[in-house]
């Protein structure tokens, strides 16, 4: 079996997909009024594709799509102290973007590679000029991928409890879709199709953590109170340093603060996970297994260390998940299993295991076509509160384990 894949598969499939195993993050800055123009091929990626009939009748396609962003800050001086990068004030800002999708299609493999550009990108994220690239294999009932790529489990509809594999772009919260929000991933991907059953497997040798804003609007609380006690503490450190004209302990205590967040672009931080989703009668369904880190860093802080130690905690994820159709309404739910290395809820540096759910429905009213949307997520925390101590990753000072959201949108 495994002799028969190494011969059907082509070569500039394996290349491809080295090249493309290294870490590398999407992101996408998309908020305020903005004006975009496209071209592209019929059955090219502007269609969601690629077809053999792209250029008259070629296996390529092609489509490029311009973006203007304008964004426009009121308020005067009363923002200065909240953006905290010096755009507050009455300004306007435009950010252009560029986004170059080419693809290739034959009977047996196909690829395609997504180039983006903007501002953020060519300052702070070079890597991201490759946003994705997906190289395919049909080998009969299977399908073969790799790449920088991104995927999505789970029946929810932009919301998600299963979905683990991708990290999330925080630097800004306003985003037109949840699979924009997302950072593609090197990746290697086996799908088996059957007549009413799926499976799937995925691996990816590396991870990528979740990215918030260093400043500016979008800074988490937490984000914003762990950088500037961690930033007090080094600078202290480093000032004691200076005054005693000790040079070695300087240099220490700047590589500490370089080497404090772990680095995941390495075999150790690598993801694993399978899925098995099946249609019985009208109804759809799924069950999954994810092995991992949480994508956010848990910070222990003691008495004996001015800095903290930081780390992302193992995962495992066990899901399900369902859809169906009654009446006029699309029922979806998933449910999940967060299960982490701290069983008891005893260690204040590990989140504790927690249950987590998406549940909700769409559905279509006979008032100038609108569609209503209604979802609820929630999670609970088991063995919340077993430390009491106010520097656990799981402390909540008003002792409160459950959270509950609601999102409803109308189209």
């Amino acid at each position: 079996m495994f002799d028969f894949f190494l011969r059907k598969i082509p070569l500039w499939f394996f290349a491809a997909a080295i090249l493309c195993l290294h870490p590398a993050l999407f992101a996408q800055d998309e908020d305020g009024w903005s004006g975009f123009s496209s071209f592209g091929f019929p059955g090219g990626p502007a269609d969601g594709g690629f077809a053999p009939d792209s250029f008259s009748g070629s296996p390529f396609s092609f489509a490029l799509e311009t973006e203007m962003t304008a964004r426009a800050m009121l308020g005067g001086g009363y923002l200065d102290g909240y953006f905290h990068d010096s755009r507050g004030g009455d300004s306007v800002f435009l950010d252009p973007s560029a986004k170059l999708d080419f693809g290739y299609a034959s009977e047996k493999t196909d690829f395609r590679l997504v180039l983006r550009a903007d501002r953020d990108v060519l300052a702070f994220w070079p890597q991201d000029i490759i946003g994705e690239f997906t190289a395919r294999a049909y080998l009969g009932d299977f399908v073969l991928e790799a790449g920088k790529m991104k995927i999505v489990w789970g029946k929810g509809d932009e919301v998600h409890v299963v979905d683990n594999f991708n990290a999330n772009d925080y630097t800004n919260f306003i985003f037109p879709s949840y699979i924009d929000r997302r950072i593609a991933e090197p990746m290697l991907r086996l799908v088996w199709n059957g007549a009413n059953l799926r499976a799937e497997a995925v691996y990816t040798p590396v991870m990528t953590a979740d990215r918030f804003a260093e400043d500016g609007p979008w800074v988490p609380g937490p984000v914003r109170d762990l950088s500037g006690r961690a930033s007090s503490s080094v600078l202290a450190q480093a000032n004691a340093a200076l005054k005693a004209d000790n040079a070695g302990l300087l240099l220490a205590a700047l590589s500490v603060a370089d080497s404090l967040v772990p680095d995941t672009s390495c075999f150790d931080y690598g993801q694993a996970g399978f899925r098995l989703t099946g249609t019985a009668g009208l109804a759809d369904w799924g069950v999954s297994y994810y092995i991992g880190h949480r994508k956010q860093v848990s910070a222990v802080w003691n008495a004996a260390q001015d800095l903290p130690e930081l780390g992302y905690d193992r995962l495992q994820v066990f899901g399900l998940e369902g859809a169906a159709a009654l009446g006029r309404f699309n029922l979806r739910a998933e449910a999940a299993y967060w299960m982490t290395e701290d069983f008891a809820g005893t260690d204040p540096g590990v989140h504790n295991h927690s249950v987590q759910w998406v549940a909700g429905f769409d559905v279509d009213l006979p008032i100038h076509n609108l569609n209503v949307n209604i979802q609820n997520n929630g999670a609970v925390v088991l063995h919340g509160g077993e430390t009491g101590s106010p520097l656990d990753v799981d402390y909540d000072a008003k002792q409160r384990h459950t959270n509950n959201t609601v999102s409803y949108t109308h189209l």
